[in-house]
Order: structure tokens, then C-alpha cells, then sequence
């Protein structure tokens, strides 16, 4: 570095003489990653290359996490590595043994995804109670469309009061059921021109381990067969509970009985006829639509037989229990008995006031945002890797398959968030303009930091003694390349386990915004922060203004930089936009830039003046050790604010 000071030309032209980018677009991400690269190798003061290895036997997460960290701090330390770099933990759990393995390593930026807009849609149910008047009721329900078939059954349990556990959601064509709702299912994979019903089912009685199994549950429907080609279902699903050792007349009584509010009043259950109607067990390969294309005696078999002895024990009933806990029946009537057994083959529903409600189109049809900490959750949720990202158990000595988990293990005192607006579709790249609502002030980090709050007083003596001995190696390793504005054991106290309380409070101080519809083009603005008064003000290209903190979120937003929130520092609620802030103060005292040799002056300036007014302070002030310089050799540096206090 020459003994003169040099602005920073921040033009295409003159980033692209060092970086890999030619004059082609710049990714600001990628560009200030390269950036802090830079930095840190012109700064980098460590001196040993070697690495220890990591120990490859399981211990607490601590030690672990303290390993990597010291591989990594004996050939990275800077001053980019102390206020940015942090580090993630990534989890791979056996989903055989329940192995966890974790693995930690060092970051600078933090990349989240932006989850997909949330879409609402209006869902009609209707509801068929066991003993409740009315009996049929449809009702209305706003729920998301990424909302799977599980969650739909809780908001369902909640507003009938139906438990959850005797609770059958079914869809019914005009003719047929459709296949099972399994509960991973999402709401907007349903069948448009199907109608969706809630039918509630007789609650198990509760059996001994001999018994179980002994009872199954019937769902059927009712359909009037003109011919093989003409059908029409008539009135409403029904349920009922059944012993496996029902005979065929008695399971045909049942069934009556349960159908008693639509049949004629002279009708006596018990003295018909067998059969009066065909029961067909119905299952996701056999349903009504297919089995015309099938052969008679395919279509056949899949209807109970009138002269078996036990028919809920027969092999189309063993397989049918097998694809869901509610066994699906038609009963096919014709015409005759139809007439004669039933008498009203409406089906009355009354119409509850929440399917006005959905009706009227009130209802947000998409979330106007997305917030931080939702693409948090997101970043830091649960992924099942299949057989082709299969991991080696050493607990099972076999590839497996794991769950994999992301995480922060530490968080830097200053967090990068970069948000992943741009995506690949084909040839070109898409921009997701999602507005992200990320709080100005006072972003709690906690639930996003995996790093465990308590351990336990062995765990504790354990770690500390480990922790002596890297803090120890450490410092031998960076004593011969010490200088004066860098302080590693600052940096170390930061990093240890158990000594200090973690803050993880955050405020927001700059923010990245790129306006255009893809990553090949486009213009990048900043909004930063003043930290003497706490305005916001909007830097794009040589115009500059004055922001108001609603003007800061926005949906061109693409990289956050937060500060940690220090117990010395001023909170920015409580600037005064008339005086100067302490906080404002600290922050030019540590980022402000002088000749090396004017420092000295500085400092005994700032001595005198912290003696003058601290009185009550007796204690002697640190000498500042300046590294000899020749005369000419002006070496301009930042000053720290422990330089200077």
C-alpha cells in the first residue's frame, strides 16, 4: 500500500480488473463475497497453515463446534473473520438407528430461501354427524392452498367438534368414491368436480390385544343401476361399525337400519328378502369408473357374496383393510326395490352461514408478505434425503437413509442476509418479487441458533478444559503476527462456550436493493442507516435522499446487514434526530481511517480527554504499542475503538 490514501473506485471497470466477472452484470452477493475475500487475505495475520484433524468420534456438539473453529482460526484470522463469519451446523440423522452425525463450518453470508406466497381458496364440506339434528351440513372454510389434507382435518375437528380420530374425509363423484385423502395430500391437488364430505365414524370400543381386529368400519354410498351404463347415486354417505363375524343377513339389517329416516314406514327390516341390493367393496384400483373396462369376471369379484358364510372375512375384504382404516362400500339398488324399500332418496342439507362467507370473496386471495423469520423456518427445517442421497451409518455400517437438518450453530456480530430472489427457469433467470417484512430493529436470532442454551456440569468441565487448551494453541499460533488494532483474544472470549451470555439481538443498518425483473440486468440502490441521528437515506448512483423507516421495506430488497446489538451501544428506537448519539460516536471511532503515524496523536488526544472528564477513573491507561514505520512509509489502516478509548 502506498504512503497516500485512495478512494475506492467502485465502477464496473474497475472491479472487473480483479474480479472474474469481465464487464458482464455483477451479482452484489457474489460480489461482496469476493469482496470480504479479498480483505481477509490482505489482512489474514496467521501465520501456520497445518490443520489438526478433526477427531472423527462422536462427542458433545460444543467441543466438536470448537474443533472446527480452531482448524479453521490457525490459517484464517482478520478482521473480516471477527465482525462477519460464523458458524453453520449441518445435522444428518439416521432415520434407521437415529445416528445424528454434525459437521460445522464457517460463513460469511447467510443465503435463505423465500418461501412461496401464501394462496387462500374457499373449501365447502359437508358435514354428516352420527347423532346429532341436523344430521347433513355444509359448511365453508377459508384455508390456504398449501395446506395438506392433515391440516384440513384439524381446522375440520375444530369448527364441527368432531375429534380428529372419528373423523373420514372422503370425495364423492357422481357415481363412485374417489381414491383415499392420505394426510400429505395438498388441499389444491382436490378434485374440482368432486364434493368433498366429512363423515363421522363410530368411535373403536376398546378391546383387549385377543380382540383387536375384531370390529371394521363400513362408509358406503347408494346407487340406482338403470343399466350398465346408467347410474345415479342417492342420498348421503353413511358409516357404521361391524364385528368381522357378521353373517351377510345381518350386516344387510344393519345397513337398513342405519338408512331408517329414508325408508317407507311399513318397511320391516328384519323380514326382507336377501339380497335387496349388491354390496361392492370398492378400492383405489377398482373403482366405478374402471370396472366397466374390466371383465365380467374381474368386476365380479370384487362384490360380497350373499352365500358366504362370514363375508367380512373373505380375501377382497382382508385386501380392502389393507389400503385405509374405513372400508368403502356401494350398494347398487334396481329400480324395483328401490321403489319399494325407499322412500326419500333426497338429501336435505342445511346450508351453515360460513359458506356465505366464503362466497363473498372477502377473504385476503393472497398474503400481502412474507416475513424474516418465516424464511428462517424455512432455511432451517427438516429435508428427508432419499436412496440416491443415501449417507454411510457407521452405527449400521451401511448407506442409509437420513434426515438432514440446517442450522446457525454462532451468529457474527455482523449477520449478512442474502435473500435468493433469482431462480432458474429454462434459459433465463426469474426474480421472485415476494415482499420480505424484516423488522428494523430488534430481530431476536434465538430460535433461528441451534447452539444449546444449558449443558450439564459434566458436559460443562468437559468442554471448558478442551476449550483452554484451543484458546491456548490459538494464541501461540497468532502471537508473532499480533497487531496493534486487532484484539484475537476479543475474538476467542466471543467465540467460547459458558463464559458470557450470547446476545442475539439485531438491528438493521444497510440494505441491498436490486430493481429489475432478472439477474442479467437490473440496478442496484442502497438504504443505509446514519448512525449519529438513526435516518435512513437511499444512496442510488450519484442522488441521495432521505428515507422514512416505511420506505425501507420493499420488495426490491436482496441483501440485509444486520449489527449485533451490544449492551454499550444506543438502540436505535431511541435516537434523537437533534443530538448525537454515543452510539454514533463508537461507530466512527472504529471505522474511521488515518495514516498509521497520526494515530499516536489520536490516542494521547483521546487520553487526555477521557482523564479530564472521568475522574473517578484511577486506573492507568494502557500504552499504545505503534509498529515502527519508516518516516515515508505513511500506512493508512483503520482505527479500532480500543485504539483510541
Amino acid at each position: 500500500m502506498s504512503g497516500t490514501e485512495k478512494s475506492l473506485n467502485s465502477s464496473p471497470q474497475s472491479s472487473s480488473r480483479f474480479g472474474p466477472w469481465s464487464n458482464s452484470q455483477q451479482d452484489a452477493q457474489e460480489f461482496l463475497l469476493w469482496l470480504l475475500d479479498r480483505v481477509h487475505e490482505d489482512l489474514n495475520c496467521s501465520s501456520n497453515k497445518l490443520k489438526r484433524k478433526t477427531p472423527t468420534f462422536i462427542s458433545e456438539e460444543e467441543f466438536l463446534a470448537h474443533e472446527a473453529l480452531y482448524n479453521y482460526a490457525r490459517s484464517n484470522s482478520s478482521f473480516v473473520m471477527d465482525v462477519f463469519q460464523a458458524q453453520f451446523r449441518s445435522s444428518l440423522t439416521c432415520r434407521t438407528c437415529d445416528r445424528v452425525s454434525n459437521t460445522f463450518d464457517p460463513f460469511l453470508c447467510v443465503s435463505l430461501p423465500i418461501p412461496p406466497t401464501k394462496k387462500y381458496v374457499p373449501i365447502y364440506v359437508y358435514v354428516l354427524y352420527l347423532d346429532q339434528t341436523p344430521r347433513h351440513v355444509k359448511i365453508g372454510l377459508i384455508v390456504e392452498e398449501n395446506e395438506t389434507i392433515g391440516g384440513l382435518k384439524k381446522c375440520l375437528s375444530k369448527d364441527t367438534g368432531i375429534d380428529e380420530d372419528t373423523l373420514f374425509l372422503i370425495e364423492l363423484k357422481e357415481t363412485a368414491f374417489s381414491p383415499y385423502l392420505k394426510n400429505d395430500v395438498f388441499v389444491r391437488d382436490l378434485d374440482s368436480e368432486a364434493d368433498l364430505y366429512c363423515v363421522e365414524i363410530p368411535r373403536s370400543p376398546q378391546l383387549s390385544e385377543e380382540d383387536e381386529g375384531e370390529f371394521i368400519v363400513l362408509s358406503w354410498i347408494n346407487i340406482l343401476k338403470i343399466n350398465d351404463k346408467v347410474k345415479k347415486r342417492f342420498g348421503t354417505p353413511y358409516a357404521i361399525q361391524v364385528s368381522r363375524e357378521t353373517l351377510y343377513c345381518d350386516l344387510q339389517k344393519l345397513l337398513l337400519k342405519e338408512m331408517s329416516p329414508i325408508l317407507h314406514s311399513n318397511v320391516l327390516v328384519g323380514e326382507q328378502n336377501i339380497p335387496i341390493f349388491k354390496m361392492k367393496v370398492l378400492m383405489d384400483d377398482n373403482n366405478e369408473d374402471e370396472s366397466s373396462s374390466k371383465s365380467p369376471s374381474s368386476s365380479s369379484s370384487s362384490y360380497l357374496n350373499p352365500e358366504a358364510e362370514l363375508p367380512m372375512c373373505t380375501d377382497i375384504m382382508e385386501r380392502a383393510t389393507k389400503l385405509g382404516s374405513v372400508i368403502k362400500l356401494v350398494l347398487e339398488w334396481d329400480a324395483l326395490a328401490k321403489s319399494q324399500i325407499i322412500n326419500d332418496d333426497s338429501a336435505p342439507v342445511e346450508i351453515h352461514s360460513t359458506v356465505a362467507a366464503a362466497e363473498e370473496e372477502s377473504y385476503p386471495k393472497e398474503a400481502s408478505s412474507v416475513s424474516l423469520q418465516e424464511c428462517f423456518s424455512l432455511y432451517t427445517s427438516e429435508e428427508k434425503l432419499g436412496q440416491g442421497d443415501a449417507w454411510f451409518c457407521p452405527e449400521c455400517d451401511r448407506k442409509r437413509e437420513v434426515v438432514k437438518k440446517m442450522g446457525l450453530w454462532s451468529v457474527p456480530d455482523v449477520l449478512v442476509i442474502h435473500l435468493k430472489r433469482f431462480r432458474q427457469c429454462s434459459l433465463s433467470t426469474d426474480k421472485l418479487l415476494t415482499l420480505i417484512d424484516f423488522p428494523l430493529d430488534g430481530f431476536d436470532m434465538t430460535p433461528n441458533v441451534s447452539r444449546s442454551s444449558s449443558t450439564n456440569s459434566s458436559t460443562c468441565s468437559t468442554i471448558l478444559s478442551s476449550q483452554v487448551m484451543v484458546e491456548s494453541s490459538i494464541n501461540k499460533v497468532i502471537a508473532n503476527a499480533f497487531n496493534p488494532w486487532r484484539h484475537p483474544k476479543r475474538y476467542l472470549a466471543r467465540s467460547t462456550v459458558l463464559t458470557q451470555e450470547d446476545n442475539y439481538m439485531y438491528d438493521l443498518y444497510a440494505v441491498c436493493n436490486h430493481h429489475g425483473s432478472d439477474l442479467q440486468g437490473g440496478h442496484y440502490t442502497a438504504t443505509c442507516r446514519n448512525p449519529t441521528d438513526g435516518i435512513w437515506y437511499s444512496f442510488d448512483d450519484v442522488r441521495t435522499k432521505s428515507l422514512s423507516k416505511n420506505e425501507v421495506v420493499t420488495k426490491d430488497a436482496y441483501i440485509l446487514f444486520y449489527q449485533r446489538r451490544t449492551t454499550s451501544s444506543v438502540p436505535p428506537s431511541s435516537y434523537n434526530n437533534n443530538t448525537t448519539s454515543s452510539g454514533g460516536s463508537e461507530h466512527w471511532k472504529k471505522y474511521a481511517t488515518l495514516p498509521a503515524k497520526k494515530i499516536s496523536e489520536v490516542a494521547a488526544y483521546s487520553t487526555k480527554i477521557n482523564n479530564n472528564s472521568n475522574n473517578m477513573d484511577n486506573e492507568t491507561t494502557p500504552t499504545l504499542a505503534i509498529p515502527e514505520e519508516d518516516e515515508d512509509d505513511d500506512v493508512s489502516r483503520p482505527i479500532d475503538k480500543n485504539d483510541v478509548d
